[in-house]
């Protein structure tokens, strides 16, 4: 009786699929042949739908995509069952439930729509207690609320197959409630019509109001098929308490609508209604309609068959165009081959030129840095040369004229001190500048470095010495490190006064971090011939110093290599 089965999680499903489709007016793409199935105007239309589906499925089991093949099955399914081919469409989903079952994922967005229709099929070939198993697997699936009220309306059918209509009427009522809390208004008036039509079975006396209200909801939806329905449901009320004339004129609103809309199964469904409160030239129209609807469908079975020949030649054919494809494929790769030739030899000039120059950049630096180190050497040479001279001629001079004064009585005191003090100098010049050995432990060379200094004015303090691994440190940077810390402690010895200096080390990043601070009576910043010294040392070994002193304040120095 009711002239639209298909469940609203089907069109669901079906909408999910189309809307991600492209080219929807190519006759080669998938949505064309989906819309065609949707939108079907004939038999013809939904025998070539199929036909594409078939074939698009040979080429999915080649490549073994086990998903297009559950979507291509599902519509096979639905085009059958709309064609009538109610076995055909339920071995079609089966098979495509079977192709599900193999996979390691659960995917029930894939069975919920077969299910659905196996149900609906169930529910056609009258097996409800098989339509009621799918319908409750569905249920257990689903966790959208709004197409549990639609599921919930179609087990309202099974049990009024069964003609349990108490149950019915329980299902109906909850897909009602249902609906309303969704605010749907179609979903709402279909829930309101079936639990109506349920109720006027068993003399309920909400039958009839519950029935009129759907109607009127409609109507003003102007939704057709339902509008036929409904008609169809109150003419019945009517026709089962023997008021034959009411029916009929419900009747006929049906035929009006039916014949309007140009739908033979519509228009089926209403004169057999007819028929059944009387008989007049209308009953001779159903027989002749019957007779070409019942022709049809045998020409209809027929066409599929022919469709399944012409399929088969259409695959010869294709597979003959897919010879001549590939042939003319190959002659284009050719090409194609000879022009990806001409890029490769083009991109292996750029990368062999690009090895080059970043070759070049890489030895000029190398370069750069070995002639710095060379540059570095050859400063420390020179530093060593002047404190052997400084040492043999000068110092050694000096100490002699202390000697021979020593000898006379009457020198003066203050001229023997000034000459100590020339002495002093020159020997710190020549320990400043000699030679440095530090092919032993430098943690041991650094404190050696500290004891010298330290005395019982000042304490020389090192810290974390041992943290940095010096082994992995170039001889160029350990020598450059020792002069500039042996140049801050003689500042400091000189200058500042302090009574302790405390050198910190650490490491970050591959880098080693220096910290220097003593207790003196600090200074104006002001780079003297030792700051500079210390700054052009750093520098030489692409490190960074900074300074930072205030008077009564100490002096600090931060270096990092």
């Amino acid at each position: 009786m009711k002239p639209i089965k298909i469940s609203f999680l089907f069109f669901l499903f079906i909408f999910c699929f189309t809307q991600n489709s492209e080219a929807q007016n190519s006759v080669d793409s998938l949505s064309y042949y989906v819309k065609l199935i949707n939108d079907s105007k004939n038999d013809n239309d939904i025998i070539d739908a199929i036909s594409f589906f078939r074939k698009d499925n040979v080429i999915q089991k080649q490549e073994n995509n086990s998903i297009r093949l559950v979507y291509n099955l599902t519509y096979i399914a639905r085009g059958q069952r709309k064609m009538g081919v109610i076995y055909e469409a339920e071995n079609s989903a089966v098979e495509a439930i079977k192709i599900l079952d193999d996979l390691e994922e659960d995917n029930f967005e894939y069975k919920i729509p077969l299910y659905n229709s196996l149900g609906i099929l169930y529910l056609e070939l009258e097996d409800y207690e098989t339509s009621l198993k799918f319908y409750n697997k569905v249920l257990e699936l689903n966790e959208d609320p709004k197409n549990i009220a639609t599921i919930i309306n179609n087990i309202g059918k099974v049990y009024f197959g069964l003609k349990d209509y108490e149950s019915a009427i329980k299902f109906y009522e909850k897909s009602y409630q249902g609906s309303l809390y969704f605010d749907d208004k179609k979903n709402t008036a279909r829930a309101l019509d079936n639990l109506g039509f349920a109720q006027s079975k068993i003399a309920n006396l909400d039958a009839i109001e519950n029935l009129t209200e759907a109607l009127k909801m409609r109507q003003n939806l102007n939704y057709t098929p339902g509008i036929i329905e409904s008609y169809l449901h109150i003419g019945e009320y009517y026709k089962d308490r023997n008021k034959r004339k009411i029916a009929l004129e419900y009747s006929n609103k049906a035929i009006e609508v039916a014949e309007a809309t140009g739908n033979s199964d519509y228009l089926l469904n209403t004169l057999s209604f007819y028929s059944k409160l009387n008989r007049d030239s209308k009953i001779l129209k159903l027989k002749r309609l019957e007779d070409s609807i019942n022709k049809s469908n045998r020409l209809a079975q027929n066409k599929y068959a022919s469709k399944k020949y012409a399929y088969e030649k259409q695959e010869k054919l294709a597979k003959e165009n897919q010879l001549k494809a590939k042939d003319a494929d190959i002659r284009a790769k050719e090409a194609e081959l000879s022009s990806l030739e001409q890029k490769r030899y083009k991109t292996i000039y750029l990368l062999l030129g690009s090895i080059i120059f970043i070759s070049s950049i890489f030895l000029f630096f190398l370069l750069k840095s070995k002639h710095k180190k060379e540059k570095l050497q050859q400063v420390y040479k020179t530093e060593s040369r002047i404190s052997k001279k400084v040492h043999d001629e000068i110092a050694n001079d000096v100490f002699q004229v202390m000697t021979n004064l020593e000898a006379e009585a009457d020198i003066n005191s203050n001229l023997k001190s000034n000459i100590e003090h020339i002495y002093d100098k020159a020997r710190d010049i020549s320990k400043q500048l000699g030679e440095l050995n530090i092919t032993g432990d430098f943690k041991t060379i650094l404190n050696d470095l500290a004891i010298n200094y330290t005395n019982s004015d000042t304490n020389v303090i090192l810290k974390d010495v041992s943290k940095i691994q010096w082994e992995k440190v170039s001889d160029i940077k350990k020598t450059a490190l020792y002069k500039v810390l042996q140049e801050l402690l003689i500042n400091m010895k000189k200058h500042s006064k302090a009574s302790i200096a405390v050198i910190t080390f650490n490491s970050s990043s591959k880098k080693i971090i220096i910290n220097y601070k003593d207790d003196g009576i600090g200074c104006h910043l002001k780079k003297s011939n030792g700051l500079l010294n210390v700054e052009n040392r750093i520098n030489a070994i692409s490190g960074r110093i900074n300074f930072e002193s205030e008077i009564n304040k100490g002096f600090k120095a931060i270096i990092e290599v």
